[in-house]
């Protein structure tokens, strides 16, 4: 029989899970982000002039994406310091526990890797933005800066969806009402901005 504080965390989870595909379904559909894309690359690839407004771009995507790595990074490292100064339950209620404290450990971990490797790819489509003129265009800069482009954008976006379960789970220490409001806040808040 499943209890009530582990229902309202299934909840949780189906209502952020739910809105990360709503979200990725609309992404993936919508054919003017991938235009808009390379129509910035292609620009940008036309001759010099552009690198600046190249690099500005491809640094802040660098760094809001290290900004989120890291912040990973520490709430990792804090959850874990929690886990080893929390004193143990009973031992039946040990494995729930310990459920509880590996689940939001493995989503931070998850989001570190995933904010580092769209720092990895941004990185990569800036050298490939850099050859501008007939090095560009023999190498196939242009394509593969936009593979890179749409490759570091999706692994970003999958990196703060999963942020938002690390923090509905990291809720569900307290209890699993407060991860399902949580998740309710964040969708919330998703949907506002999206809206503006």
């Amino acid at each position: 029989m499943i209890d009530i504080d582990s229902a309202a965390f299934a909840a949780a989870c189906v209502l952020l899970i739910g809105r990360h595909l709503w979200v990725e379904r609309g992404v993936t559909r919508d054919p003017a982000t991938m235009a808009a894309r390379r129509q910035w690359v292609s620009h940008l690839l036309r001759g010099p002039g552009m690198e600046i407004l190249a690099v500005q771009t491809l640094r802040n995507s660098i760094m809001a994406s290290t900004i989120m790595a890291s912040t990973s990074a520490l709430g990792l490292m804090g959850l874990l310091s929690l886990g080893h100064l929390r004193t143990l339950p009973a031992p039946e209620a040990l494995a729930t526990a310990n459920i509880r404290l590996a689940l939001p450990v493995l989503m931070l971990a998850v989001c570190l890797v995933l904010f580092s490797q769209a720092v990895r790819l941004y990185h990569r489509c800036g050298f490939l933005m850099a050859l501008t003129g007939d090095a560009g265009r023999e190498l196939g800069a242009g394509a593969r800066a936009v593979a890179e482009l749409e490759g570091a954008s999706r692994l970003y976006r999958h990196g703060w969806r999963t942020f938002y379960l690390a923090m509905a789970a990291g809720a569900w220490l307290v209890s699993g009402v407060l991860a399902l409001g949580v998740a309710a806040a964040l969708v919330g808040a998703d949907l506002v901005a999206r809206a503006e």
